[in-house]
């Protein structure tokens, strides 16, 4: 059995990265809008658009948008609209493409 089991891949399947996310006018200028199926931020800033995971890198939380900002439940981390840390009970980062 151990001679055929190198043939069964060790691997993990993790859905696609890529999504249909609408048209662009979808998205007003200056909106900053949360996809809850694919867990991303949308962020629209004129002409240009950001896709901003919403995935805690340590354990998986949903980041929650604020009124500054961004806030992990999981680490009490707030981010600013840049992905700067603003305060922390942890020193972590969050990988939000910026």
């Amino acid at each position: 059995m151990a001679a055929v089991k190198f043939l069964t891949p060790n691997a993990l399947y993790e859905p696609s990265l890529r999504f249909k996310a609408g048209r662009p006018g979808d998205y007003a200028d200056g909106s900053v809008t949360f996809l809850d199926d694919e867990r991303v931020f949308i962020v629209r800033r004129g002409n240009a658009f950001q896709c901003l995971s919403a995935i805690c890198t340590h354990l998986g939380c949903t980041v929650n948008r604020t009124g500054q900002g961004y806030h992990c439940p999981c680490h009490g981390t707030m981010f600013n609209n840049e992905g700067q840390v603003l305060g922390a009970r942890r020193r972590v980062r969050w990988s939000g493409s910026w």
